[in-house]
């Protein structure tokens, strides 16, 4: 069901569907905005619980979503045109939420209508389609020195996503976990160090079938001469919808534009008709070592 500046874009979860780890600068909303709902939420078919998160947009989103301004009493429906299940505010989780049971399920292909309303008449929605599952063909690790003093020694690794894309207008995120375990010269025990790549989404518009990929990067301080170990790694390959690309693509460009009154600020993508946020939709395939 996860998008001037708004909102927190929440924690990365392996279930649910808010995924993230960027933040949007709240100082950033227009001079004469109207209170209005701001609803995040994304879904995929890999989610074990559907979640959406909902809040006021006045007097402004600022960064950590406050509780003063997230909404407890919302009506909030996810609908599949024929099938709806309603979602419920879970105090503990601070949003909306429920598992994807009997026959509804998300299901690429399918188009779904996510709505929320309030009592005083405000109410908001917006519908995604969910892509197909791209299958991972390799994923390469490589590490370089990046700097080294007398006590400190940054390395930086490159990790890259390979696949086999159908050609045509895809939109892709690529993610990872990599757990590594640091032997010191000292002998101590070693220490287990858990880092993800910073992948970005992409864009393509190919004629044809052919190779793609996608890379990120981390970089991991140690101790001169600690050995480095790769215990485990996951890596996943989101194939998403428009709405998921144009939400990050102009969060990306908004985090990275100068906060100056000489600068123009970019607009966040917002699909939620009546209101603002986004409701968006995407397929994972993951391969882990």
């Amino acid at each position: 069901m996860v998008r001037a500046g708004l909102v927190f874009f929440f924690s990365w979860l392996l279930v649910g569907c808010l995924k993230t780890t960027d933040s949007i600068d709240p100082n950033r909303l227009a001079a004469d905005r109207q209170s209005k709902l701001y609803v995040l939420c994304f879904i995929s078919p890999q989610d074990t619980l559907l979640t959406a998160k909902v809040a006021m947009s006045e007097p402004q989103i600022i960064a950590t979503l406050e509780p003063t301004l997230l909404v407890k009493t919302a009506t909030v429906t996810l609908s599949d045109g024929q099938a709806s299940i309603p979602l419920l505010y879970s105090d503990s989780l601070g949003y909306y939420v429920t598992r994807p049971l009997g026959r509804f399920r998300i299901r690429a292909g399918q188009t779904y209508q996510l709505t929320v309303s309030m009592g005083d008449d405000r109410r908001v929605q917006a519908t995604a389609t969910v892509p197909p599952a791209i299958p991972i063909g390799q994923v390469r690790i490589d590490s370089s020195i990046l700097a080294q003093t007398g006590n400190r020694t940054s390395i930086r690794y490159t990790t890259t996503i390979d696949w086999a894309s159908p050609g045509g207008l895809n939109y892709y995120r690529g993610w990872g976990e990599l757990t590594q375990t640091i032997q010191t010269q000292q002998g101590r025990l070693p220490e287990t160090r858990i880092s993800r790549p910073d992948f970005f989404v992409l864009r393509e518009n190919n004629t044809g079938p052919g190779p793609y990929s996608t890379t990120g990067s981390f970089t991991l301080t140690v101790t001169p001469g600690s050995l480095v170990r790769t215990a485990r790694t996951r890596f996943g390959l989101f194939n998403t919808d428009q709405n998921y690309y144009q939400y990050h693509a102009t969060l990306r460009e908004q985090l990275n534009t100068p906060n100056s009154l000489f600068a123009g600020t970019p607009v966040l993508f917002s699909n939620m008709e009546g209101g603002y946020g986004v409701f968006a939709a995407y397929n994972a395939t993951y391969i882990s070592r």
